[in-house]
């Protein structure tokens, strides 16, 4: 079984996006916990709001990065998001299916 729970992700009605890349991240100097910043972060939440309530959708970086380490987790195409890989290039988006 996926350690991801897309059942559950489904049920809820939520939306998750991801993606996969190097990120910078610095102390918050209220509360001293490290907080991602970016472009990366920024890109991972305009994916998560191109996603369908109760999906997953990812990057084909992301797809690259866990899919060969998860098993029991498969991917399907979905589209692309315009413009949106580093280089300026569309970015592939992919729903995780179970």
């Amino acid at each position: 079984p996926s350690v991801l729970d897309l059942d559950a992700i489904r049920a809820a009605g939520v939306r998750i996006g991801g993606h996969y890349a190097a990120m910078a991240t610095l102390a918050d100097p209220f509360t001293g916990t490290v907080q991602p910043f970016g472009e990366q972060p920024a890109r991972t939440t305009r994916l998560a709001l191109l996603t369908s309530i109760g999906a997953t959708y990812v990057s084909e970086d992301f797809i690259a990065g866990v899919l060969a380490r998860t098993p029991g987790l498969r991917s399907e195409y979905v589209g692309d998001a315009a413009g949106e890989a580093a280089d300026g290039r569309d970015l592939r988006l992919f729903a995780l299916k179970n």
